[in-house]
């Protein structure tokens, strides 16, 4: 009798604060899933990506604004 393992990817969810952003595709990186929100959430630009970390059997990525002042 032979086992078969079966690879399962994990769903990916994107997080801008308390905000769920759609997964555009597997086939973006992290990085890249940034640069497309970033058209319509300027602050995104920049901004540091962590994760994933997983949770209730899903990939989570979130991306962190910076704070600070000019000058």
């Amino acid at each position: 009798m032979s086992k078969e393992n079966t690879v399962t990817a994990l769903k990916r969810e994107f997080r801008l604060g308390a905000m769920k952003l759609d997964d555009p595709g597997s086939q973006f990186a992290p990085a890249d899933v940034r640069d497309y929100y970033a058209p319509h959430f300027p602050k995104l630009t920049g901004a540091a990506i962590k994760g994933p970390r997983v949770e209730n059997g899903k990939e989570i990525w979130e991306f962190q604004t910076q704070v600070g002042t000019k000058g």
